[in-house]
C-alpha cells in the first residue's frame, strides 16, 4: 500500500498537521477510524498550494461522536447538516467532519438517502475518481493511501472520470463541477465521462435553485472562470441552467483581471452582471427567479440587463458626462463594471470605464459648509447646488476651487 506521509509533511503546514493529529487522536479515543478525504488528498499529489480543505471522514462514527471529538480537542461545532456532517473549528482551522456513509438517490436531482457506511462506500459515492481517495490519520497507519477508484492514476494521466455511468443523472450539479475541475486542473474528461455528461445535460432542470446557484457561483470564483463557463457552453449545459444564459468569450476573458481586488460577493455579483448584459430585462427576472441569488447579485443582474437596454436604445449617444453619470449613479456599481466588461473595446464600453474610473468617485472641492459660507442658506438648496457643481466638474466646466466658488456665486446671482 502506498504511503503519502512524506507528501503530507511537505504539502501541509506544521500547524495544520498538528490540528489534524489532534482531531485524529480524539477520533481514535472515541473508537472510530479517521481518514483525510476530498480535495486536499488530490492536491497533495498535484503539489497545489492554497487554503486546504480539511475534510475528515470517520468510519464507525455515531451522531454522538462529533460532540465527543469537539470536547476532546476543545473545538467548536459551527454547523451541522442533515447528512451527518459537521463544521468544526479546531486550533483556528475549519474542518468538515463527516460520518462515512453510503448514498442512494430516489430520483434524478433529489437529495440522497444516506446511511452509515464503510470507507469504500463513502469513496464510491463521490463525484470523480480524483476526489475519491482517502489517507489514514490513525497513528499506526498514518499516511496510508486508500484509492479503490484509481484516482491517483487518473491524476497522473490528467483525466477526470466519474465512478459509474449514472453519476450525472443522479446529481447533475456534477456537470458544473466537471467544468470547474477540468478548467482548474487542465484535465480532460475520459471518453465515457464525456458521453455520460452530454447524455445527462437535460437533468440539470431537476436540480434545486439553491444547489444550482451555489455551483454556478463557485465557478465565478475560479481562477479561470472563463474556461469553465466555456466548457459549460460547449456542452449546452449553460443554456440548460436557463435558456437566457449566454457565454461571451471576450467578456469572460477580462473577468478575472477586472474583478481583481473585489470581495468574493462582489466578484459573484459582477459575474451575474456580465450574464445580465446578454439578456433582456424580463429574462433577467426569470433567471433571478430560477437561481435566487443574494440581493447584491440580483440587483447587479437586473441593473445590467436594464442598462444594456438603455445603451441599445441610444440613450447615451452624444450625452454629456454629467448626464451619463446621473443615470449610472442610480445603478449598482457592480452592474456597471459587468457592462463595461461586456462592452469592452466599444465606445460605450470606454465611457463606462471612464465613468467608473473618473466620474463616479468624483467629488466637489467645496464642502457643504463651504457652500453655506458663500451665502447659500442651510437646507435642500445646498445639496442641489453641490450636485450641479459636481455635474459641472464632470463636464469640464469647472476645475479649481476658485472656479467652483465662482460657480456658486453665479447661482446666487441667478433669479430664483
Amino acid at each position: 500500500m502506498e504511503n503519502v506521509a512524506g507528501l503530507m509533511a511537505s504539502g501541509i503546514s506544521p500547524a495544520v498537521l498538528r490540528a489534524l493529529r489532534d482531531v485524529a487522536k480524539a477520533a481514535e479515543e472515541c473508537g472510530v477510524e479517521p481518514f483525510l478525504v476530498g480535495g486536499l488528498v488530490r492536491d497533495l499529489f498535484l503539489e497545489a498550494t492554497g487554503s486546504p480543505d480539511l475534510d475528515v471522514a470517520l468510519v464507525g462514527a455515531t451522531a454522538d461522536t462529533f460532540s465527543d471529538i469537539a470536547r476532546l480537542v476543545c473545538g467548536e461545532i459551527t454547523k451541522q447538516s442533515q447528512f451527518n456532517t459537521v463544521g468544526m473549528k479546531v486550533g483556528g482551522y475549519d474542518f468538515d467532519i463527516i460520518m462515512a456513509r453510503a448514498e442512494s438517490y430516489p430520483s434524478p436531482g433529489s437529495l440522497p438517502v444516506v446511511r452509515q457506511g464503510t470507507l469504500d462506500e463513502d469513496l464510491a459515492r463521490r463525484d470523480f475518481s480524483v476526489n475519491a481517495m482517502a489517507v489514514s490519520l490513525s497513528e499506526d497507519t498514518w499516511g496510508d493511501l486508500f484509492d479503490p477508484q484509481g484516482g491517483s492514476g487518473d491524476l497522473r494521466e490528467g483525466t477526470l472520470r466519474i465512478l459509474h455511468p449514472g453519476s450525472f443523472r443522479e446529481d447533475a450539479t456534477r456537470i458544473l463541477r466537471a467544468a470547474r475541475y477540468a478548467s482548474r486542473l487542465s484535465f480532460e474528461l475520459s471518453p465515457e465521462t464525456k458521453d455520460a455528461l452530454l447524455a445527462s445535460v437535460g437533468f440539470i432542470s431537476k436540480i434545486s435553485p439553491a444547489r444550482m446557484r451555489d455551483e454556478l457561483e463557485r465557478i465565478f470564483l475560479e481562477p479561470d472562470a472563463a474556461s469553465a463557463l466555456g466548457l459549460l457552453s460547449g456542452w449546452r449545459a449553460l443554456s440548460a441552467v436557463s435558456p437566457a444564459l449566454e457565454y461571451e468569450a471576450d467578456a469572460w476573458s477580462l473577468y478575472s483581471e477586472r474583478t481583481h481586488g473585489l470581495s468574493e460577493r462582489g466578484r459573484i455579483a459582477v459575474g451575474y452582471a456580465i450574464l445580465g448584459a446578454g439578456m433582456s430585462v424580463p429574462e433577467s427576472t426569470s433567471v433571478a427567479a430560477r437561481l435566487m441569488p443574494e440581493a447584491r447579485a440580483r440587483r447587479a443582474l437586473r441593473d445590467s440587463a436594464g442598462l444594456i437596454a438603455r445603451i441599445e436604445g441610444d440613450e447615451f449617444e452624444g450625452a454629456a458626462n454629467s448626464a451619463v453619470a446621473e443615470a449610472l449613479d442610480a445603478l449598482s456599481e457592480l452592474s456597471v463594471i459587468g457592462c463595461a466588461i461586456a462592452r469592452a473595446g466599444s465606445p460605450i464600453g470606454g465611457r463606462l470605464q471612464e465613468y467608473l474610473r473618473v466620474h463616479r468617485p468624483l467629488r466637489t472641492i467645496l464642502t457643504g459648509d463651504d457652500i453655506i459660507a458663500l451665502g447659500v442658506s442651510r437646507g435642500p438648496e445646498v445639496g442641489r447646488i453641490q450636485r450641479r457643481l459636481r455635474a459641472a466638474r464632470q463636464d469640464g466646466l469647472v476645475g479649481s476651487r476658485e472656479e467652483e466658488e465662482a460657480f456658486v456665486r453665479d447661482r446666487l446671482k441667478a433669479p430664483q
